[in-house]
């Protein structure tokens, strides 16, 4: 039996590396999960676009 991994990760305003870190899991991790700060940047943006599900936390 396959295990299942989930990933959360914490973020507010990490444009400049969330990507790589999405990147890094893509063969660990079943599902990312990111819980966002209100970012200002683009980080939601670039979540979104790897497919992570977002969670906006204020």
């Amino acid at each position: 039996m396959k295990s299942k991994i989930s990933t959360l990760i914490i973020t507010k305003n990490n444009e400049e590396t969330i990507e790589k870190t999405l990147l890094s899991l893509k063969n660990l991790s079943n599902e990312i999960i990111v819980v966002d700060s209100v970012s200002t940047d683009k980080t939601v943006e670039i979540l979104k676009k790897n497919r992570a599900t977002v969670i906006v936390k204020e």
